[in-house]
């Protein structure tokens, strides 16, 4: 069991990550949520590695989903990835009684490599209206240093005050037996895996997941939506105590940025410097001038514009264009497309630059990478192109006199798949937490 988990949780970062354009539900309410206690049986049984439950499971699901697809008189449920996004969020293991509107003390254990375990510890707070079978708004947020547990429950319940409180659930990581660095790969093992623990339990709305820094943990905030920018819908940072490093924000030209501009006129600079820079490199990116004070506790009206923004904001499902730019195995995927052997790519004073796009009227996707790729993964749905016709993929290589030919490297039929489509989810229940792909194309780049 903990080999596989951390088996899901290492796939998880190189596995792309998103949902599609707002696309109409075939679905009612109600069978939805019929659906989803079917989907969390199966997950739950293959969390457990419980495999004849797991089977067991499968066949009803099988037999519910063909079922409703002829009710709705379609082939399959798999044309509709908005109905399958809904039904598969349904938590694992559901808290029974889950206490509502209290910031209370959680912890969990995930096991590491070489059977080592990682203990993560996280403050919950729930929104007074959470209803299991109801999707809410998550914000993780990345806390400043507090010396003792009781100074950083203070903070918190001054920084998240009832207007957001009563829109999202907010999670807190932080650890007991000392201050975390945020921009460690520990600190962000941390982050996720608090998240992971949450979402497992309780309904959290995949398309709605936000990050926060504050002050000191700005630049962490920055750094974990330009690694992984697919995992979030938006970005809240509470001014800054130094500038971030933006080289890598390119990466998160589809998420939305809230900054809230406060303290002497140095920190307000140095906000106004990140959007600029943000807005040059296609980052959208608002700031709101604020009153926030040594607490984290912000003035009534910029907490009303982040409420605003918690609920507003939807996540970017499947945008038609995405760039990729790679110094690391961490930016290996963006999306609906992913790197082959990302290992091979490592060099943090040469990033690789890829970019690619989807033309849904002509089912053609047309990629360009440098020389250094050799083969990547499109993952595919009904949103991003017709499954039912020929799909083609046009690859280009560019170096620095140009761009070469434009090559075909696939052309044909992908059908859809169940099997694919829960695999898939089921990986990216660690870290993904969004989209739903009914199958892929693996392409290798003529050498």
């Amino acid at each position: 069991m903990k080999r596989t988990l951390l088996l899901l949780l290492t796939l998880a970062v190189l596995l792309p990550t998103a949902p599609a354009t707002e696309a109409t539900p075939l679905l009612k309410d109600r069978e939805v949520q019929k659906l989803a206690d079917l989907f969390a049986d199966y997950f739950r049984s293959r969390a457990e590695e419980d495999y004849k439950a797991m089977n067991k499971s499968f066949e009803k699901l099988e037999k519910q989903l063909a079922s409703t697809a002829r009710s709705k008189k379609v082939d399959s449920l798999l044309v509709s990835p908005v109905d399958l996004r809904a039904a598969f969020s349904a938590p694992m293991f559901p808290d029974k009684r889950p206490k509502k509107g209290f910031l209370t003390e959680r912890s969990a254990e995930f096991p590491l490599a070489a059977g080592q375990v990682m203990k993560v510890d996280y403050l919950l707070q729930l929104p007074k209206g959470y209803r299991a079978d109801t999707p809410s708004p998550c914000i993780l947020v990345l806390p400043p240093a507090k010396e003792r547990l009781d100074q950083l429950k203070n903070w918190a319940e001054k920084a998240y005050p009832d207007a957001l409180t009563e829109t999202a659930m907010v999670v807190i990581p932080y650890r007991e037996s000392g201050n975390i660095d945020w921009m460690s790969e520990e600190g962000r093992q941390l982050a996720f895996f608090a998240f992971t623990d949450v979402y497992k339990q309780y309904h959290v709305d995949r398309l709605k997941l936000f990050l926060e820094g504050h002050g000191p943990t700005g630049p962490a905030a920055v750094d974990f939506a330009s690694a992984l920018p697919t995992l979030f819908s938006g970005v809240v940072l509470r001014s800054f105590d130094q500038a971030p490093d933006t080289a890598l924000l390119g990466n998160a030209d589809h998420l939305p940025f809230l900054l809230l501009s406060a303290g002497e006129d140095d920190a307000k600079k140095l906000v106004a410097e990140f959007a600029d820079d943000a807005k040059a490199k296609g980052v959208h990116a608002e700031v709101v001038d604020a009153t926030i004070g040594e607490d984290g506790a912000a003035d009534e009206a910029s907490m009303a514009k982040v409420a605003e923004f918690l609920t507003g904001t939807r996540k970017d499902v499947a945008p038609k264009r995405v760039t990729i730019t790679v110094p690391t195995v961490v930016q290996s995927s963006s999306y609906w497309i992913s790197l082959a052997h990302p290992d091979q790519l490592f060099d943090p004073d040469k990033p690789i630059s890829v970019e690619a796009e989807v033309f849904s009227e002509s089912n053609e996707f047309r990629v360009k990478t440098p020389p250094s790729v050799l083969g990547f993964t499109i993952y595919l749905n009904d949103e991003l192109v017709d499954m039912g016709k020929p799909i083609k993929v046009v690859h280009t290589v560019v170096t620095e006199e140009g761009e070469g030919e434009a090559k075909t490297l696939f052309e044909g039929t992908k059908a859809r798949s169940f099997e694919f489509a829960l695999q898939s989810w089921f990986l990216n229940l660690s870290g993904n937490l969004g989209e739903v792909y009914t199958n892929s194309i693996d392409v290798e780049v003529p050498q």
